[in-house]
This record gives structure tokens, sequence and C-alpha cells, in this order.
């Protein structure tokens, strides 16, 4: 279960989970995933509605470009678009979906891009019945190393992939974008319009980017001394960002590493030696793990007093 979530919580519509935990979790998955493949794979496991309200405009509209249209106008539904944005415009006989997230680690915004961009081609696809083959598909990262690249170009279903760009973007031929969908639901746009406006006027914002930070500290600690760095990267945001952040909520990074050790520390086998305890709590040496439990008794005195 994730941290500060149900699954009754997610199942909700109305339900926002908080900015910080969501990049949070993406950062995460791109720790534990082979380089330049999550946001890929994740694009192939998410069938369509699995992003609500948001997700079926895609394949509601009268054409591709009017589905694409109410996807970016009710972004909101689905991401917060202080960090988040997409617009689509056209030019001459092409239509243009650029995409760009803000104030993300480098990685994580690589694989949140490829991830938009894998959705959306696959998405156009559903509405059109057929393949949309892009004529052209950039990313602002990177090119990804090894068989990353050729993984993305197969599911794009194009080798035109340029990279390092200024924004991640989806070049279609507006004719493709244009030509009426079969079977196309009359009315049901605006049944979906009505339902985001209900969902952003009583949406609500569930998670703790907080409770994300000390999940991965946890799972650091494990491996060694945590450093901010390392941290951070997982969390998908920058070190500055983070230390930002911290003094802001009125704690610290030392504090945080501190209180997740003193919680670890606790649920250990009393019988475990010192050695291994300073081990497992990511200390260098059994001394300066003698200083920390110190620390905490005199702290534990004082709050009792």
């Amino acid at each position: 279960m994730l941290p500060g979530l149900t699954g009754e919580a997610l199942l909700d519509d109305r339900n926002r989970v908080n900015t910080e935990l969501s990049n949070a979790l993406w950062g995460c998955l791109v720790q534990s995933s082979s380089p330049g493949r999550v946001g890929v794979e994740l694009a192939g496991r998410a069938g369509p509605g699995e992003l609500g309200v948001w997700d079926q405009f895609f394949t509601a509209g009268a054409t591709v470009l009017d589905g694409l249209r109410d996807a970016t106008t009710y972004l909101g539904s689905v991401a917060d678009i202080d960090r988040e944005q997409l617009d689509v415009r056209a030019d001459g006989d092409l239509i243009v979906l650029r995409h760009r997230s803000l104030d993300l680690d480098p990685e994580v915004a690589a694989a949140v891009g490829e991830f938009v961009v894998a959705m959306v081609v696959a998405r156009m696809a559903e509405a059109a019945r057929r393949p949309i083959v892009p004529v052209q598909v950039g990313f602002a990262h990177r090119a990804p190393r090894g068989s990353a690249h050729r993984l993305l170009a197969e599911r794009l279903g194009t080798s035109r992939v340029d990279y390092e760009q200024l924004d991640d973007r989806i070049v279609i031929l507006a004719a493709d974008a244009l030509a009426p969908v079969p079977h196309p639901r009359s009315g049901l746009p605006r049944i979906l319009r009505d339902h985001a406006d209900l969902l952003l006027g009583s949406a609500r914002v569930v998670g703790d980017w907080r409770m994300m930070l000390r999940v991965v500290l946890v799972a650091t600690i494990a491996e060694g001394t945590p450093t901010l760095a390392a941290v951070s990267a997982r969390l998908g945001i920058g070190p500055r960002t983070l230390q930002r952040r911290l003094d802001e909520a009125g704690t610290s990074w030392r504090a945080e590493v501190d209180s997740v050790r003193a919680e670890q520390a606790r649920s250990l086998d009393l019988g475990l030696s010192q050695r291994v305890v300073a081990t497992r709590l990511g200390y260098r040496d059994e001394r300066s793990l003698r200083r920390a439990q110190q620390r905490w008794s005199t702290a534990g005195s004082e709050s009792r007093s």
C-alpha cells in the first residue's frame, strides 16, 4: 500500500494524489527500473480509461483533434497544471502536441515525457481505429542508451524520433487528426466535460510527500549511509528543491534521517550486536551508532518530563 493512501482513495476520481508524492513515486520507479524503460512500459500497461475521465476524452471526440483539444483543456483532472503543461496547435498541414514537465529531476522528467507521448500515440490510434504514424516525435531529454531507443521507436510506430528538443512533442498530419472517427458517440464529449468540471470543483488532495520521503529513507538506509543527492533523485526532485521543502515544513535533512533511524532501531531485534545494528541503520561504525542512541535516549527523556 502506498504511504498515506488506500485502495478506496485511489479509486475515487475526486482525489488527486499529492504532487510531491506522485513525483516521489515516479522517482522510485525510475531508480528501480532499467534505464529509459519505465515510461514506455507504464504506457503499455495503461489500458483505456485507467486515467479516469481525462483518459476518455481522447476517444470521445468526433475527430482525433477534438479529443486532443479536450484532453489538453482538462489536464487538471489528472495532473498538477502548475507542474505539467500540454497543448495542441495547428501548424499548416500538421498538428503539434507539446508536453513539458516542470521542476522534476531530469531522469524522472524523461520517464514522464515518454509515458505521456507513448500513451497519447496509443489513444489516438484507439480513437481512429487504426495506427496514426507520427510525422515526428521529439523529447526534451537525451537519447536513451542501449535498446531503450529501439523499444521506444517500436511503441511509437516511427523511427523519426529526436532528442534534446525544447519540449516533448508529437507531430501528426492534419488529415489524420481531422478525419472523422468511426462510430462517433454524439453528446459524450459534453457529458465528459460536465463530469470533469464537477470533479475539478470537488477535488481533494491525498497523500503526503513527507511520508514518501520516509519510505525512501528506509530503503536507502538499508543500502548504507543515505545522502541528500541520492534520496532527492529517488523522489524525482533536485537536492536544492528537497532542502527547500524541508525548510518550509519546519524540519531538516538531518532531523528526518535521524527520526527514521530511531524508528528503525526500535523495530530491530534486541539481541543483535551493535555492529549489526550500525550496519542496518547505515552508520559507518559502532561509535556513530552509540552517539545516536545517546541522543535518542536524551530526547526521549526530555519528551516524557
